[in-house]
């Protein structure tokens, strides 16, 4: 292979796993989203033509479910009304920033796939050169493409317990994801 692999990490696609995995492929770099590291995935757009480059991701409203049963299980938001408080920071708090607050921490979470803080999405087009959809992991052929080893263990201890599901959510929080994730259902959930 000629190129560096690149990955295009993003919060609540089994990230954190995969991070672990591609740690010991030494052809893969995985930089982070943090603007203070020397690492960091916006640091290196002019140079991303030089690398093959994908992403995983993952169904927005379960990406969203995911997102809310971490902060459950983190003491970030109480159970009792974890989806109504989660979707009031998500409206309240239009523009992400990284002051480090509760509220960043959850904005950052329940961001679109298609928001500037990912890299994968700009000027109506899709920047990776292979999208994973997590939920169709197993079936995904890219990984032999880019000799990515998938057979290797992925770590599993991030597993979040499920203390709300799709069921939880009322119509009109529905109504709402659909809406605020609209771009990300266009871009790469479109059938």
């Amino acid at each position: 292979m000629d190129k560096e692999i690149l990955y295009f990490p993003i919060n609540k696609c089994a990230c954190t796993s995969f991070k672990k995995l591609f740690d010991d492929c030494d052809n893969i770099i995985v930089p982070n989203l943090n603007i203070d590291i020397h690492n960091n995935l916006h640091l290196m757009k002019n140079d991303f033509d030089k690398y093959y480059k994908f992403a995983i991701i993952r169904h927005p409203i379960s990406r969203f479910l995911s997102a809310v049963n971490m902060f459950i299980r983190d003491g970030k938001i109480k159970k009792k009304y974890a989806v109504y408080n989660v979707l009031c920071i998500m409206k309240k708090h239009k523009k992400y920033d990284l002051d480090g607050s509760k509220y960043s921490y959850i904005k950052r979470h329940t961001l679109p796939l298609t928001h500037e803080l990912y890299c994968i999405y700009e000027n109506n087009k899709i920047i990776p050169d292979y999208i994973v959809k997590l939920e169709e992991f197993d079936k995904n052929t890219v990984f032999n493409k880019l000799n990515i080893d998938i057979n290797k263990d992925i770590p599993r201890e991030n597993k979040t317990t499920k203390y709300i599901t799709k069921d939880n959510l009322t119509r009109g929080q529905l109504r709402f994801l659909y809406n605020y994730y609209k771009k990300d259902f266009e871009v790469f959930y479109k059938d």
